[in-house]
This record gives structure tokens, sequence and C-alpha cells, in this order.
């Protein structure tokens, strides 16, 4: 029994397929304002994305703008070293201690 309101028979399977795989596709195109994209170092040349409360202590990281645009602070750096794991502010914004700020 069917429960997911297609249409039955071969040609119907293949329509809704398209649908379904046209609907993941717009999704992974859209922006997600006010997130940034985290990556942790991994080796000197290779960088892993991670959510960012896979942070740890002494890990490098850099994070990007949801446009791609890499973030860069007062001091004009765009990688630090985390010197705690992320926590959540009163505010309820996420943020972490790093070396050297």
């Amino acid at each position: 029994m069917q429960t997911d309101n297609r249409p039955v028979g071969p040609e119907s399977n293949a329509e809704f397929a398209r649908a379904q795989k046209l609907k993941q596709d717009l999704a992974k195109q859209q922006p997600t304002y006010g997130i940034r994209r985290v990556e942790r170092r991994v080796n000197h040349k290779k960088w892993e994305e991670v959510p960012f409360m896979e942070l740890t202590s002494g890990c490098t990281f850099r994070m990007f703008e949801s446009d791609g645009t890499p973030v860069v602070d007062e001091k004009g750096r765009s990688q630090w070293t985390a010197a705690c794991k992320p926590f959540k502010k009163p505010n309820g914004d996420l943020s972490i201690n790093v070396y050297g700020a």
C-alpha cells in the first residue's frame, strides 16, 4: 500500500524521483543566512568541515560566511587556535576563546 501520495505506475515513479531530486538540488542552493561554515585543520594542507561545537582546545580552525567569504577578525587573521571548547553565551550566541586574541 502506497502512503506518500505519489501517482502509481512506472512513468509516475520516474517523474516523482525527478521531482524529489530537483527539490534536493534546490535546497542545496539555498543560502543559510547567518550561519558560518567551520573548517578544522587536519594537517598542513588539508581542512575538514566540522560543526562549530565539535572544535576542541588546541585545534586550528577557520570560518566562512554563508556566501563563502572568509571570516577575518579585527587583527586581520583568518585562522585561529582554539583555547577551549565552544560555549554558548547567556544571550544564546555561540563563542570560543582563541590563543593570541
